[in-house]
């Protein structure tokens, strides 16, 4: 107690002056202290004991304040019923002051709460006396205050100065004390809120003379009342926001504050919950039977606790409530709905149940032979768990009308619950007559139906109320994917909501009797089934056995059939554990140990070979089942053996036909490709592997001029020298249809080893009692086997092969990037050639062949000419080849002789008096093996409109005699057009005169080589006379080739030659030059 107004002891009496001086110590100031007062500044009233005895009843108020770092109260007392004025802030009404009566009462004050004292006039407000306190509170020098007009008013705060002086003035007029709190503005600048205590002084004539007061700087207490109002919002937003109800009370239970969710759980609006204590909410009967433990709340613990709260309705909501107790007293309280947890947990205890009561009863269902045994108790235990009123189990029964008819099988009913429909066990139902036909196709697509009575269909209501039903729940059993009857509920004391859980129980249940049926009709199945094997086993083909494996394989079982495939007994070899390991190949027996082991032969079928008594293989093909025991041990080996001997033999004959060639027994294209490629998986990636690909030269001869039955004996006597010359390590095989690949097991001397197939085809051939030689062409590559694939190998063999054929034949080329080169820049010449054919690129050339008489014009040969745009000419030879090796020789030669025969018809029009100038136009082998060869020469003359015999074709004495008997009908069909023949480079050939007798020939064209010695050798002048004298004899005409000089020419014009060919007349030249010469009738003389 720092001081005490007068007014205090009038209050208290004789000796409560004493008992309140500074320091004392009594219940009073006890009674009084903030933690015993309303925080609201309200009046509480007190009841205490005076210090001259007795007991009093006063109301007190309590004022905090907070002056420097000091907390003060000014506390207010009262009688009850008194009418005191509150103090007054700068919006409020000014409130009694405490009345001090002498001056040094006044400085003591002061003094002790380290304020400003102050007198004044009261008309102007000047100060007349201001403490020392002041100059240091504000900043401002005390002559200031003392002399400077209004400066009270000059300091006030903007916003408080009309307000503040307005307040004061009025107060003061009417000579009442007065509290007033305002804000200044120091010397510094800062705002200082003061707490003013005024009393009104009056003067000599009874009015207002002087103002005596003390501020007090109250500047901490606002900042905190400030954070006070906004802690007061903050918490006013988290009780509103708050997802739970929040409840604030005193210690006896009152209700303080509550938030909206307290409203809507309780169903009271918040004054309502105000005038309401703990008690009123709480269930009867739990508040003061459980109370919370309070030692855990003034030890300041949380308290949780579990409750019914009453409703205002009167329904009783299950709650969970946490319960603390805060630093002023006050009690909050936490409560959490947990209606849906506490419904979920029965949920799950029944839930629980229900699964126990299913566990149990899978036990008995799956564990008899007989479910039907069982099945009462079953229901029961399900009803009981469920908490249901009735239980049933409806089962289908199909008839014969198609229609469905159900049978009450098995029925419960709870203690004092009665059953329903006891007629339906005794005689089938049809749910449809009964109005349940939407039930049936609901059940009856696997739907669970469930709900409450009062919701169903009309129809379905009448026949289930008077029951006593309301509620129902029916889970649908299926056995083999078929409705087979239905598991049923219903509950007739309440409505009954069916949770997930229970209805997920019921589904399990409903799925173990389905399970249960099967099993049952399963295994009667199984007895029919064993019976039905036991005779299909008996009478079977196939061979059926199981090996029992535990501990050591034997033959448990093996079906008669073994006798009559294999020739051993079932009795010997059920009597014999080790005759199934003799009876199996000795090659096969691994295999067979693997298939006992299950390693093999499980997933897949396996194939044995079986010998019989006497020894003869047996294909057999075993399909196994593995058999396991429960704990998962393989125990036996259950299969059919099939005799896959045929299919075996048949299959080897495929793999024959695959990889072999029938023709002459060698490996084929597929089986090379299969081993290069196995050798490249086999081999280290540098290991070389060397190809040889060989090519018969003109084979096709062969086969269009004495036959494809010629051909092949041929080719069979060609693999036989082949084989011959390579080592047996080497693999040969046939490719196409005259092509032969070689492997070389050594990749060294490739080259040695085309030498030797080369020598080996030297020696001529017999065929059918005729003598063939033919050559080869070799393409060799050799690189490591990781470099290319077998493709790639064959591919590049190829094209060496491709360029020992363009060498001139019967030659090896061995591969290297320059063949490759070759080989491009060949394809690329093909294609230029194609083009070229089709665009016009060629031209002919004409060399004139003169009567060696007269020197005359009698003919000209047609050569091709070909000017390349890039390489220039090429020569007439390779031209011939290339077309030759791209099919292009059937168009090319048919363009030829049309430009030729149209040319001849253009020169003949020139002299059509002159003799006619025949025209010679070369044919190759292809062209005259080419079956339309003969109707496209009398196409182009009869386009051309060239007589027939002003045509000459020409074919080489080689190419008539590979022809044979072929070439012979070619030949005398073109005769028959009327065209001429001519056989070019006569003598370079063999056995030529046996066929010219044959051949309808007109001309003989002396082969250059006999020409070019004719005037110096009379050997082979002689030669060239006899040829010309054997083909006068015949009839024919003789034309030498290559005259180059004069004396060659008298030479063959002494032996009577007719006709010359050579540049000593002419080199070929084009079609206008010929005119030229034409025109001039004779060559010049050389």
């Amino acid at each position: 107690m720092l001081a005490a107004s007068p007014a205090v002891a009038r209050l208290l009496g004789p000796g409560a002056w004493d008992a309140l001086r500074p320091g004392a110590e009594t219940p009073l100031l006890t009674m009084l202290s903030p933690g015993h007062m309303p925080p609201d500044g309200g009046w509480q009233t007190v009841g205490l004991r005076l210090p001259a005895g007795g007991l009093t009843r006063l109301e007190a108020r309590l004022q905090p304040l907070i002056v420097g770092r000091r907390r003060l109260a000014l506390v207010e007392l009262r009688r009850p019923g008194a009418e005191v004025a509150a103090p007054a802030t700068a919006a409020e009404a000014d409130v009694e002051p405490p009345p001090w009566e002498e001056n040094n009462r006044l400085m003591q004050i002061a003094a002790a709460v380290d304020a400003v004292l102050w007198e004044a006039e009261a008309a102007t407000f000047r100060f007349t006396y201001v403490s020392a306190r002041a100059e240091s509170l504000l900043g401002y020098p005390l002559r200031r205050w003392l002399e400077e007009p209004g400066f009270w008013v000059n300091i006030l705060h903007p916003e408080d100065r009309a307000r503040a002086v307005e307040f004061c003035r009025s107060a003061t007029e009417a000579g009442r004390d007065h509290v007033l709190e305002y804000r200044v503005l120091a010397a510094d600048g800062r705002v200082v809120w003061l707490r003013d205590i005024v009393r009104v002084l009056p003067g000599p004539d009874g009015r207002p003379a002087l103002l005596r007061g003390v501020m007090v700087d109250i500047t901490e207490r606002k900042i905190v009342e400030a954070a006070l109002e906004a802690s007061a919002a903050h918490y006013r937003t988290l009780m509103e926001q708050a997802s739970d109800a929040i409840f604030v009370s005193f210690p006896r239970g009152t209700f303080i504050d509550v938030n909206t969710q307290a409203c809507a759980l309780l169903g009271y609006t918040r004054a309502e919950l105000l005038t309401l204590t703990a008690a009123d909410i709480v269930a009867p009967g739990e508040f003061a039977s459980r109370p919370p433990r309070y030692d855990d709340l003034f030890s300041g613990r949380a308290v949780r606790v579990e409750r019914r709260l009453r409703r205002k309705d009167g329904t009783l909501v299950p709650a969970e409530m946490s319960i603390t107790r805060l630093t002023d007293g006050r009690l909050l309280a936490i409560v959490r709905d947990v209606s849906e947890r506490t419904r979920i947990e029965q949920a799950l205890r029944r839930r629980d149940a229900i699964l126990s009561a299913v566990s149990a009863a899978a036990t008995r269902l799956l564990g008899s032979a007989c479910w039907e045994e069982h099945a009462e108790q079953v229901l029961a235990e399900l009803g009981a768990a469920a908490d249901v009123s009735r239980a049933y189990i409806d089962q289908n029964l199909t008839v014969p009308d198609g229609g469905l008819r159900c049978l009450r099988r098995f029925c419960w009913a709870a203690p004092g619950v009665r059953l329903a429909y006891r007629r339906l066990r005794e005689q089938p139902f049809d749910p449809y007559a009964l109005g349940l036909g939407r039930f049936a196709r609901l059940l009856g697509s696997g739907a669970v139906l469930q709900g409450h009575v009062r919701d169903l269909q009309p129809a379905e209501r009448a026949l289930l109320e008077p029951q006593g039903i309301r509620s129902l729940l029916a889970v649908p059993v299926f056995v083999d994917e078929r409705w087979w009857g239905t598991v049923i509920f219903d509950e007739c004391r309440e409505e009954r909501e069916w949770s997930e859980a229970e209805v997920e129980a019921l589904r399990l249940a409903a799925r173990l009797i389905g399970a249960a049926i099967k099993r049952g009709k399963d295994e009667a199945a199984l007895r029919a089934s064993e019976q039905r094997f036991r005779m299909l086993a008996e009478n079977a083909h196939d061979v059926i056995y199981r090996f029992s494996l535990v501990p050591t394989p034997v033959v448990e079982y093996v079906s008669p059939a073994v006798e009559r495939t294999s020739g051993y007994r079932a009795a010997d070899l059920l009597a014999d554990p080790e005759l199934i390991f003799r009876v199996v190949h000795p090659d096969d027996r691994p295999l067979l140990q693997k298939m006992l082991r299950g390693a093999h032969g499980i997933a897949e079928p396996v194939v044995l070979r079986w010998l019989s008594p006497d020894g003869t293989p047996l294909w057999m093909e075993h399909r196994n089942t593995a058999v396991y025991d429960a704990d998962g041990r393989l125990v036996a080996i259950e299969g059919v053996a099939r005799d896959v001997t045929e299919t075996k033999r048949y299959e080897e004959r495929l793999h024959r036909l695959a990889y072999y060639d029938p023709l002459t027994g060698l490996p084929n294209r597929a089986y090379l490709l299969e081993w290069l490629e196995q050798m490249a998986a086999a081999r280290a990636p540098d290991h070389d592997v060397t190809v040889l690909l060989l090519d018969l030269d003109r084979f096709k001869l062969v086969n269009e001029s004495l036959g494809h039955a010629a051909g092949d004996t041929l080719l069979q006597a060609v693999a036989e020298r082949l084989r011959a010359a390579l080592h047996p390590e080497d693999l040969l095989a046939r490719v196409g249809e005259d092509e032969f690949a070689v492997l070389l097991a050594s990749p060294s001397a490739p080259e040695a080893a085309a030498e030797r197939l080369l020598d080996a085809l030297a020696p001529p051939f017999t065929v059918d009692g005729r003598q063939i030689s033919i050559t080869a062409s070799i393409g060799i590559v050799q690189r490591p086997v990781a470099a290319a694939s077998a493709a790639e190998l064959l591919r590049d063999a190829l094209t060496a092969l491709h360029q020992a054929k363009t060498m001139g034949r019967a030659r090896w080329v061995q591969f290297d990037e320059r063949v490759r080169a070759r080989t491009v820049a060949r394809f690329g010449l093909e294609h230029d050639l194609r083009r070229a054919l089709l665009a016009g690129g060629l031209s002919l050339a004409y060399q004139p062949i003169v009567d060696v008489d007269t020197g005359r014009i009698v003919a000209v040969e047609a050569l091709v000419r070909w000017q390349h745009p890039e390489r220039g000419p090429v020569p007439a030879g390779e031209v011939i080849a290339l077309a030759e090796d791209t099919g292009l020789i059937i168009p090319l030669g048919e363009w030829v002789l049309r430009e030729a025969c149209r040319q001849a018809v253009a020169w003949q029009r020139l002299a059509p008096d002159a003799p006619a100038l025949t025209v010679g136009v070369n044919l190759s082998a292809l062209q005259l093996r080419h079956s339309g060869l003969v109707a496209s020469v009398r196409r182009v003359l009869a386009e051309t409109g060239l007589a027939p015999s002003a045509l000459c074709l020409e074919i080489t004495e080689s190419v008539a005699l590979e022809g044979g008997e072929a070439t012979v009908t070619t030949l005398q069909a073109l005769k028959e057009l009327g065209v001429r023949l001519a056989l070019d480079d006569f003598g370079t050939g063999y056995s030529a005169l046996g066929y010219l007798s044959r051949f309808a020939v007109d001309t003989l064209k002396v082969d250059r080589s006999f020409i070019t010695d004719a005037d110096r050798d009379p050997r082979t002048l002689s030669i060239v006379r006899a040829i010309t004298a054997m083909a006068h004899a015949l009839g024919m005409d003789v034309t030498a080739e290559g005259i180059e000089t004069a004396r060659q020419l008298a030479a063959v014009r002494a032996v009577g030659c007719d006709w010359g060919q050579g540049y000593h007349f002419s080199r070929p030249v084009s079609a206008a030059e010929v005119t030229a010469l034409l025109q001039r009738g004779f060559l010049p003389a050389s």
